[in-house]
């Protein structure tokens, strides 16, 4: 099994569950890495996560 450290170059959707802030607070970290190793990543979610992401991550696509 992959790590999510060891994926790259990949397209990703990526959607937290909206039960608070904790799912978007500890994926933030994962989705960074992501970024890094160069996957597409689009995360599906609320209008008030997209904030939060939007303040820690660059180059990510949003669906409402």
């Amino acid at each position: 099994m992959k790590g999510y450290q060891n994926i790259k170059n990949e397209r990703i959707l990526f959607s937290p569950l909206n039960w608070g802030w904790g799912h978007v607070s500890r994926s933030i970290a994962m989705l960074q890495v992501l970024i890094a190793n160069k996957n597409q990543i689009t995360i599906a979610c609320a209008a008030e996560q997209r904030k939060i992401y939007e303040e820690y991550l660059a180059n990510v696509d949003f669906i409402s």
